[in-house]
């Protein structure tokens, strides 16, 4: 089999990233948009030994779990993979996913629940980061095709609201105007890299990315935003560095609001640009109870929050039965921290600037003897091995991992669990990301009892 060559075959199975899966021979057979259960002429667009990767161009037998995609920019954007697929279907295959990654890696044989489904379907993302360029001679924003850095102009996200829109209008308003030069990453010129907009409670915080030193006629912006937005603030946020990775250091004010200042579930808080902060709280507000539901049942006597960043969660996981501690090694998402604290009254609340590796220790010899439950909440790569090792080393009784990567969570919960030093005793998926492959997961796990 070449690349080229117009194949049909039966899609038995979905992958890892939800594609479609089959077998025609001896070659196993990879498609975008295909569904299990379905029949479907593909492209073969790369083949080597007995790996195909095809593209669908007819689907012959259709799966009663197709739908019409949300959006014309699907399989060209990269952003979604599970527009084709009905919410049902979605969940499912989240479900499974989890389930497959925890056996096949972590070698754990679970029950995996149901997936808490997500109140929002669309509009749900409270942050966007579009990259800009050209594309057709013209100055575009949008998102990048699938696994390149092909730029796919995109108006409008369905998983924005309509903030996003204007922003981006806006902002390809001022580039036309003031006639700034966007970057180039293979020549590594040009001014303009991304903008990036989080809007929460009608207050909108805009960062754009630059290869330089300073925006240029940016009262021209900032006179645009003024049009579609009355509450706003704008930064510049530089990034000299043939990279990408999209921020470079700390974002500078320019103008406007410095900061979100907001409410949720009667926590007051504040959010800057760098700030993290989960894309749909609606499912968040979900998920962080659920944590606190089984935290409550665990007779937890002691909370530390590990890499807590502005203290949401630690505020949010609160009780002023339990005497709670939020390590963070950033001074200015420390400094929030601790205006969450006060602000709601948080009195066993201890915000630690530091690092967890030399703080937590610290924090199990003041707490000798009590019941002490840690919370991590990393990004996708999952935890270091110094600190999957901390943990075997401090043995706290319970601890909670929240997730964005089934695959690397089954791969730290083994290792936490090896030699029988803790077992899992609840783990609960959650829809943090519609119409994408993405699952958010919940894991208690217990020290086993000596």
């Amino acid at each position: 089999m070449k690349q080229g060559d117009l194949i049909k075959f039966d899609v038995t199975s979905l992958g890892d990233k939800g594609e479609g899966v089959g077998r025609l021979g001896n070659d196993n057979i990879y498609a975008v948009n295909a569904i299990d259960g379905e029949r479907a002429v593909a492209r073969v667009s790369y083949a080597k030994r007995n790996t195909v990767f095809a593209d669908v161009k007819e689907i012959i037998n259709k799966s009663p779990f197709r739908q019409e995609p949300i959006c014309d920019r699907f399989l060209k954007c990269g952003g979604c993979q599970l527009q084709h697929m009905s919410y049902a279907k979605q969940l499912d295959f989240k479900r499974s996913l989890l389930a497959k990654n925890m056996k096949n890696i972590g070698g754990f044989e679970i029950d995996v629940p149901n997936v808490v489904a997500s109140p929002l379907l669309r509009g749900y993302r409270n942050k966007v980061q579009l990259p800009v360029g050209i594309v057709g001679g013209k100055v575009a924003v949008g998102f990048y095709a699938n696994n390149s850095h092909k730029l796919v102009p995109v108006a409008h996200c369905p998983l924005q609201e309509k903030w996003a829109k204007d922003m981006a209008e806006a902002f390809l308003c001022y580039l036309d105007a003031a006639d700034v030069a966007v970057y180039d990453e293979i020549k590594h010129k040009g001014l303009v890299r991304h903008i990036i907009g989080r809007y929460i409670e009608g207050q909108l915080l805009v960062t754009v990315v630059i290869n330089g030193e300073e925006l240029p006629t940016k009262e021209v912006f900032i006179n645009l935003l003024s049009k579609k937005f009355d509450n706003f603030g704008l930064f510049i946020n530089k990034n000299t560095k043939k990279t990408n990775v999209i921020l470079g250091g700390k974002s500078k004010w320019i103008y406007g609001l410095q900061y979100i200042n907001a409410e949720i579930n009667g926590i007051k808080f504040v959010l800057r640009p760098d700030s993290f902060f989960q894309v749909n709280w609606g499912i968040a507000e979900l998920l962080y109870a659920e944590v606190k539901k089984h935290l409550s049942q665990t007779d937890t006597e002691v909370i530390v929050d590990c890499y807590s960043g502005v203290g949401i969660l630690s505020a949010l996981l609160y009780s002023e039965n339990i005497k709670a501690y939020a390590i963070e090694i950033e001074q200015s998402a420390v400094a929030d921290a601790d205006y969450v604290k006060e602000q709601n009254g948080l009195v066993n609340l201890t915000n630690i600037c530091g690092d967890v590796a030399e703080n937590l220790p610290e924090i199990f010899k003041k707490n000798q003897n009590k019941n002490i439950a840690v919370v991590v909440d990393p990004p996708r790569k999952g935890l270091a091995a110094k600190t999957v090792e901390l943990f075997r080393q401090t043995m706290p009784q319970q601890i909670v991992y929240i997730s964005c990567d089934s695959a690397t969570l089954a791969r730290d919960v083994k290792l936490l669990c090896q030699n029988n030093l803790y077992q899992i005793t609840h783990i609960q998926p959650f829809d943090m990301f519609p119409y994408t492959r993405h699952v958010e997961c919940v894991v208690l796990m217990s020290r086993v009892k000596d």
